[in-house]
């Protein structure tokens, strides 16, 4: 689908810890309550790498005979994704105070274990009784990609000798829905929160014009006429990139072919010289 409106990729990329009640779910996993929300981190240096994969649950029945196989779709599956960095080195202000890089990695790895931690969400310290459930909300506005998530795995490396204050990450994570509807504590993801409403919007525009343009006749005559003129002018500039190559290799084969020419001996007469090819 051609995307005629769509917001640029901005430099933020946010987390936000959650926490909900367990009877404000319904039967169906439908909450009836906006959750809490515990903690926002913004991301002060991005990661120096980011991965998505998306994949689908397939799976394949092969039969007897050469390639008798046929596939089985199972949907779309849930989208891995992969950050690696580090948090930096340089002091930055935060609020009222002020925080290093050291300092941001600890918060990072405090909302993961908050995350996983199911200790203060136990109801009266019974394991089947749960007053609390936490959840994360993850935002990538360099990829226009946000959503529910699972932090699956948070991997710190450090070194003792070199840059000790900067330790390098890696963080999976999984993302297992829409976002969870929540009014954050934090200003600029409630600022940032207007740009989801924008591409949305956009994204909605996008898919009314497609219909629109698949429902017009002329519309799609255009488009057909367009792709034409462009497969033309393709397959032109590729004649005429092969046309000058075989020119070149032409003017060049005909250099070689002179140069051997000029370089044998003849005699006065204008006939080959065996003689002098031999030396003699």
């Amino acid at each position: 689908m051609l995307s005629l409106l769509t917001l640029p990729p901005l430099p933020f990329m946010v987390f936000e810890l959650l926490r909900y009640k367990q009877e404000d779910i319904t039967s169906d996993n439908q909450l009836v309550k906006q959750p809490e929300s515990l903690d926002v981190i913004i991301m002060d240096v991005l990661p120096s790498q980011i991965n998505y994969t998306f994949a689908g649950k397939n799976g394949y029945n092969v039969g007897v005979g050469d390639n008798n196989t046929t596939i089985v779709r199972g949907g779309e599956a849930p989208t891995r994704i992969s950050l690696q960095g580090t948090f930096g080195a340089r002091t930055i202000r935060k609020g009222v105070g002020y925080v290093d890089g050291f300092g941001r990695l600890k918060n990072f790895e405090k909302m993961f274990r908050k995350s996983q931690s199911i200790d203060g969400a136990l109801a009266n310290n019974k394991p089947d009784e749960f007053g609390y459930i936490y959840g994360i909300n993850f935002y990538d506005f360099t990829h226009l990609y946000w959503g529910a998530a699972n932090l699956d795995t948070f991997n710190i490396n450090k070194n003792a000798q070199v840059n000790t204050k900067v330790a390098t990450y890696t963080l999976n994570l999984t993302g297992i829905g829409k976002l969870i509807d929540s009014t954050p504590r934090d200003p600029m993801l409630r600022n940032l929160k207007y740009a989801i409403k924008a591409q949305e919007w956009f994204e909605q525009a996008n898919k009314d014009f497609e219909e629109f343009k698949r429902s017009s006749e002329i519309l799609s005559l255009a488009e057909e006429i367009l792709a034409d003129i462009e497969t033309v002018g393709i397959i032109l500039n590729t004649i005429e990139e092969m046309s000058v190559e075989y020119t070149s290799i032409i003017d060049s084969t005909t250099r070689t072919i002179s140069e051997i020419i000029n370089g044998i001996p003849t005699t006065s007469g204008g006939a080959f010289s065996f003689a002098s090819l031999l030396g003699k």
